[in-house]
């Protein structure tokens, strides 16, 4: 039985008894920052605040295109506090987001819109690994520290190649890496969840087996209910050698350059082994196919050798065997992959947009070339630097497509590729091109509409679907689209759980999942 506190004093039966949190915490959204601040103070809770020395280095947004004011920054140091700042929160009025890396591309980490009272995880971030490989990794933790904790231990889980992302809002929604079409996503391999509840009860150590529901609800759609603090994961015993490979080709024509996305793609889908990841990588004028191969380099040319007799010969490759973590760093394209505490590594200003593709129907030769053709001739980028990155997800290998829709509340398991559509300022600061943001719009359209004439559906939840990718996260889609393309047929479920857990919306985010009315 997990361990539990509440400012709410609600008996130990709720943990599996979820239909009983349904007590509104909030009355109605007036905030009241007086209540707040006198009450995190009577407290014991000292927030950072717009009069703080600090406040323009601890609110910044790593899209500076979207910088929302939050009210306060809380850095707590134990659930028990986080509790009671959620009380307090709860009484005045404010919404509550959870800080974990920052890295959210709608800035949704600092509330998304003005006002919120933001709680951030940065002093939770302990590491350790028992010998059965379950990691306990604090819920401030960012992927960089991860790596290099438990590479000392011989272990790894499958997770994404940026150092600097935070484990909340990775593993909270899913969160894809290279080694997930072997492993799965990061949130398949977690196994326990110390949370925060939004009534401030607190769960230590939550299993599947100890509240199925709450734990499919947090495995996948985790911020919308509670804070978590620890992750408990499995991890895996670490490759004993990663090759990881580019074959890269600059100013091909749109026709050889769809032809090898094509190849790409059908490689990635029928024949690619799962302990191969692999993604194409679209530039100003080039195309770059690549990867990483968790296995014997000896055995490397024999896996990748179907794909490369489909192509033409690249302009460039670049084939190299390392260790796991040598592997980690190269991919995250930095010399060390510890973060030192600092909470951006980086700082962007852009706009993004993803399509998942349908496993049934493949994205076509002809959709491609005009894809191609808008990225490179017709499509206006303006003053942009853009890119688009292509993730092979699915395919008959792939782990992440092996798991239930019942085991996991991650939208979709049916799907092939993952286009990320990304566009940054050409300084990568403000202010953010008047065009951009319709450029990456046209990239979308130019494969959405080609394909939905060919047979693509507009059901996310059907085999011929397409979706988006939650982490992606979009803020200009509608809510009946972020109903479709994040969650398709989880979502009635997912409101469901919504208003048993936090009808009042306490953890609310601009996209965030709607309690329903009954």
């Amino acid at each position: 039985m997990p361990r539990l506190s509440s400012w709410a004093a609600l008996p130990l039966l709720l943990a599996t008894a979820p239909s009983s949190l349904a007590a509104p915490l909030l009355a109605a959204r007036q905030s009241n920052p007086k209540t707040l601040d006198s009450c995190l103070q009577n407290a014991g809770l000292s927030p950072v605040t717009t009069s703080s020395t600090n406040w323009d280095r601890d609110s910044a947004a790593y899209n500076q295109r979207l910088e929302p004011t939050p009210t306060a920054i809380l850095y707590p140091l134990s659930q028990d506090e986080i509790s009671s700042a959620l009380s307090c929160a709860a009484q005045s009025g404010f919404s509550v987001s959870a800080r974990g890396g920052g890295h959210s591309y709608a800035s949704y980490s600092l509330g998304g819109t003005d006002g919120a009272l933001v709680i951030d995880l940065g002093n939770l971030v302990d590491i350790s690994v028992d010998s059965n490989g379950v990691a306990a990794i604090g819920g401030g933790s960012r992927l960089g520290d991860i790596y290099l904790a438990l590479d000392k231990e011989g272990w790894a889980v499958a997770a994404g190649v940026c150092n600097g992302v935070g484990i909340g809002g990775h593993a909270g929604f899913g969160g894809f890496g290279y080694p997930s079409r072997m492993w799965g996503l990061l949130s398949d391999q977690v196994v326990g969840y110390d949370v925060v509840l939004a009534n401030g009860t607190a769960l230590t150590n939550l299993t599947r087996d100890q509240n199925p529901d709450l734990f499919w609800a947090l495995n996948g759609a985790a911020p919308n209910y509670g804070i978590v603090t620890k992750y408990y994961v499995q991890a895996h015993h670490k490759p004993a050698t990663a090759v990881v490979f580019s074959y890269t080709y600059n100013s091909p024509s749109t026709v050889n350059a769809a032809t090898a996305f094509e190849s790409f793609a059908s490689f990635g889908n029928t024949s690619a082994p799962a302990n191969l990841g692999i993604t194409a990588t679209i530039g100003s004028g080039s195309i770059e196919i690549s990867g990483v191969w968790y296995g014997p380099r000896a055995e490397f040319d024999g896996v990748i050798q179907p794909l490369l007799d489909e192509l033409l010969p690249p302009d460039s490759s670049d084939v190299e065997a390392m260790s796991w973590i040598d592997s980690a760093t190269k991919l995250a394209g930095v010399d060390d992959l510890a973060t030192n505490g600092k909470m951006l590594q980086s700082r962007d200003s852009f706009y993004a947009k993803s399509i998942m593709t349908p496993s049934t129907i493949p994205v076509s030769v002809d959709v491609l070339e005009s894809f191609f053709d808008y990225l490179w001739h017709s499509g206006k980028g303006g003053d942009t630097n853009w890119f688009v990155e292509v993730n092979t997800y699915g395919g008959a290998n792939s782990a992440i497509n092996n798991v239930s829709l019942a085991d996991s509340s991650f939208g979709f398991r049916d799907k092939h590729l993952t286009f990320q559509l990304y566009a940054s300022s050409s300084t990568y600061g403000n202010p953010y091109p008047d065009d951009g943001v319709s450029f990456v719009q046209g990239m979308y359209d130019t494969v959405v509409d080609g394909m939905t004439a060919k047979g693509w559906s507009n059901n996310s939840s059907s085999p011929d679907g397409y979706a988006g990718y939650v982490n992606y996260v979009d803020p200009q889609l509608t809510f009946d689209q972020v109903k479709n393309l994040y969650w398709g047929s989880q979502y009635n479920k997912l409101s469901a759980l919504k208003a048993q857990y936090d009808p009042q919306q306490l953890l609310n985010r601009p996209q965030g999942i709607q309690p329903s009315s009954s």
